[in-house]
């Protein structure tokens, strides 16, 4: 499943990407209620959902990516709902540029540079603590890795057995 959050146009290269890559797999488009911006590619209607409210069963995704993170107030709701639909052997990917995940040192380093320009994040973006992020993963998935690509850093998290449950 990709979960869409924005009307950014990344998405359109995500989705391209993952639909070579996976070939013959499914893939589950959500669109949050706030993407207004039709899609190119989209090969069959999106389902409206969020980052807490993921319109599958409990265990019926294998994977589910998403570019960002929900906002603080409801990041841990969200992780918690993310592994309820993930199957035990579920991986969660999640790109989010790396400047949200620290206060910003210096403004013309081309990493910010380029998030500016590209990804148009840094007036709007909410900052994260990286150190409260991954706690709160760990408390969800047994395994976190992470992975600086340029500008961006990508947590994939999986087997989503220690699920903490209201």
């Amino acid at each position: 499943a990709y979960l869409i959050t924005s009307n950014s146009p990344m998405h359109e290269m995500v989705i391209r990407s993952l639909s070579q890559r996976i070939p013959h797999g499914n893939i589950h488009l959500i669109k949050s209620k706030d993407v207004t911006r039709e899609l190119r590619g989209e090969s069959r209607a999106p389902m409206r959902g969020d980052y807490d409210n993921i319109p599958f069963r409990d265990g019926f995704i294998d994977m589910m990516v998403t570019i960002g993170l929900p906002r603080n107030q409801i990041l841990e709701a969200s992780l918690i709902e993310v592994g309820r639909v993930l199957d035990e052997d579920g991986k969660l990917g999640v790109i989010t540029p790396s400047i949200l995940l620290q206060e910003m040192e210096d403004p013309l380093t081309i990493g910010d540079f380029v998030e500016k320009y590209e990804h148009e994040v840094i007036e709007h973006g909410e900052h994260l603590d990286k150190d409260h992020l991954m706690a709160l993963m760990k408390n969800n998935f047994k395994k976190i890795e992470e992975k600086e690509l340029v500008h961006l850093t990508l947590f994939l998290a999986s087997e989503p057995g220690k699920l903490i449950k209201n």
